[in-house]
């Protein structure tokens, strides 16, 4: 019997991933939960995209006019592909729910870097520390609401014991 999804939302979930790899394993463990890859959030800089997926924003004004696929098209590279460019100048690109939980592009919350950004999103100080240091290193940060008791018990279980992120 399949679990029934309902709207009861548990905490949001997030957790970098220092490859592309694991990010997209990661994604896709997501995606087979009955999770819609649109609920998942990636964010990344500008740099990390760079490197992760050159063929995506070759000839393009990266995050201004995002080309719509990697060349694997995966789930997860046309999420990553597309992310939109939200703090210039911070180089953070965001896709997904999360774009709409940030704070605008006001000066006050970028000149805080991408802790307050962060923090303004409603992470806890510590863990928004990590993800900055993590972001700023080339990790891409994904972030999944889990709408069943057994995908927050998934997520704590599989997620958050292999960095405590």
């Amino acid at each position: 019997m399949t679990e029934k999804k309902t709207a009861v939302a548990h905490d949001l979930v997030m957790r970098s991933f220092r490859d592309r790899d694991s990010a997209e394993r990661a994604f896709t463990a997501i995606t087979k939960r009955d999770i819609a890859a649109g609920q998942v959030s990636v964010l990344l800089t500008v740099t990390a995209r760079a490197w992760l997926f050159p063929k995506a924003i070759a000839g393009t004004d990266v995050g201004v006019k995002p080309r719509e696929a990697t060349a694997d098209h995966t789930p997860f590279g046309v999420a990553a592909a597309s992310a939109a460019l939200l703090y210039p100048d911070l180089g953070l690109l965001v896709a997904g729910p999360m774009t709409s939980a940030l704070p605008g592009r006001t000066p006050g919350v970028a000149s805080g870097g991408l802790v307050a950004v962060l923090m303004e999103a409603g992470v806890g100080e510590t863990r928004a520390k990590t993800f900055a240091i993590d972001l700023r290193d080339g990790a891409v940060l994904l972030a999944v609401q889990p709408l069943t008791e057994p995908d927050a018990t998934y997520f704590a279980t599989e997620w958050l014991p292999l960095r405590l992120r």
